[in-house]
C-alpha cells in the first residue's frame, strides 16, 4: 500500500469497507436496530399493568407477550430484554430470581423459538 500523504488529508478507510463494519463504525444514526425493546411478565392470564417509569412500556403476561414480539419484528427492532424477577428486590444488595420465574423465562423462550421457527 502506498501513503502519499498523512492524517487528515489522507483518511484510511479499511475499516469502512464492509457494510456491517461502516454500520457499526457510523456516528449519530440511530435505527431500530439499536434499540432493545424491555419486557416485564406478569403472573396470571390476559392481564397489562402500565409501568409508570416507563412511558408506553407495559407489564404483560405471557399469553399477551407474543402480539408484542411480533410487532417489534415488523417494526425491526432485534431483540427484546426479557427477565424475571420481583420489583420489591430488583437492583438490590440480596436480588435473587425464584425457580418458579426462571421456569416461566425458559416458558417464554421455548414460545419465542416455537413461533419463530416454525
Amino acid at each position: 500500500m502506498n501513503i502519499y500523504g498523512s492524517f487528515p488529508s489522507v483518511r484510511m478507510r479499511r475499516m469502512r469497507r464492509d457494510d456491517f463494519s461502516r454500520r457499526l463504525m457510523r456516528e449519530n444514526v440511530l435505527t431500530p436496530d439499536d434499540l432493545i425493546y424491555p419486557v416485564f411478565i406478569l403472573d396470571g392470564k390476559s392481564r397489562t399493568e402500565r409501568v409508570a417509569s416507563m412511558p408506553g412500556v407495559e407489564r404483560l403476561t405471557v399469553d399477551r407477550l407474543m402480539p408484542v414480539a411480533e410487532q417489534c419484528m415488523k417494526l425491526g427492532i432485534p431483540a427484546l430484554a426479557y427477565g424475571p424477577g420481583l420489583l420489591s428486590v430488583s437492583h438490590g444488595p440480596h436480588e435473587f430470581v425464584s425457580v418458579p420465574k426462571l421456569l416461566q423465562c425458559a416458558e417464554v423462550y421455548a414460545l419465542a423459538a416455537a413461533k419463530l421457527l416454525s
